[in-house]
């Protein structure tokens, strides 16, 4: 069964324009329309523009610029824009769509989650192109509409408030929201040793190796190498995935080891 979710996976990691284009254009073919999984909550109007990312005739980004002028909640077509289309226009437009979240409360329900996915397709480029600000500020907008911050918003909060080196941000959402993953754990106490404040680093490793079994391994991880349980590989992809960002600190891994022993003795 085809879905977005599908395209989104094997889209994700091609980066060559061209080889995305034909990738596109295999995907929305008419042969696959009858196999997309739609949303429940697509009315009409929602299942016709899908239906015309498949259907219609012409180059895949000619046709999704189309669709998303009359509407512009079709979430591939937004896809297929960010993807495709040049900075300047990518911008243009999110930033149109993301000044219409005065408008939310009178979004269908499939409008909503469509509007809210479109936004972090927003959040993805500020972050490419290093326009932090905006970012942070659009993904807070997004917790807000939403009520809540789901993991991969909380994951793109956590980096973005890591390389602007934001503590007192990021400790706020520390305190506000529970991480359910170790990378924000890591990368707040980074950045609250690069801001001098080794009491909430203290704090939040602390917090960090209770709830964490294998988070004692922090400063001799090469020890978990032939563990393959899921807990460790789950910690070794972790500390990969925001390694860059934890040597930025030169004495982070031992500033770890000396105060982890210090919180076993408390």
């Amino acid at each position: 069964m085809l879905s977005f979710a599908v395209l989104l996976f094997e889209a994700a990691y091609i980066v060559e324009s061209e080889q995305l284009i034909e990738h596109f254009e295999d995907f929305f073919i008419p042969e696959n329309f009858d196999d997309y999984l739609i949303d429940d909550d697509a009315g009409e109007k929602d299942k016709t523009s899908i239906r015309r990312m498949f259907c219609d005739t012409g180059d895949i980004l000619t046709r999704a610029n189309s669709i998303l002028k009359d509407d512009p909640f079709c979430l591939e077509a937004n896809y297929v824009s960010y993807r495709l289309n040049e900075e300047t226009i990518v911008d243009s437009y999110f930033k149109g769509l993301y000044l219409n979240n005065i408008n939310y409360d009178s979004f269908t329900n499939y409008e909503k989650k469509n509007y809210l996915q479109a936004l972090s397709m927003y959040v993805e480029f500020l972050s490419e192109i290093r326009y932090r600000t905006l970012a942070i500020k659009v993904a807070k907008k997004i917790a807000q509409l939403e009520g809540k911050y789901n993991h991969d918003l909380l994951l793109n909060l956590a980096f973005l408030y890591s390389v602007t080196e934001n503590a007192d941000e990021f400790y706020e959402l520390y305190l506000n929201v529970e991480f359910e993953d170790i990378v924000p754990y890591l990368l707040l106490i980074c950045v609250e040793l690069k801001n001098d404040d080794e009491i909430k680093a203290k704090e939040v490793l602390s917090e960090f190796l209770n709830k964490y079994e294998y988070g004692t391994y922090i400063d001799h991880i090469w020890d978990l190498e032939n563990d393959s349980s899921m807990e460790a590989v789950e910690f070794k992809d972790a500390v990969n995935l925001c390694f860059d960002e934890l040597v930025s600190v030169p004495y982070f891994f031992t500033w770890c080891s000396n105060n982890k022993e210090r919180n076993y003795q408390s």
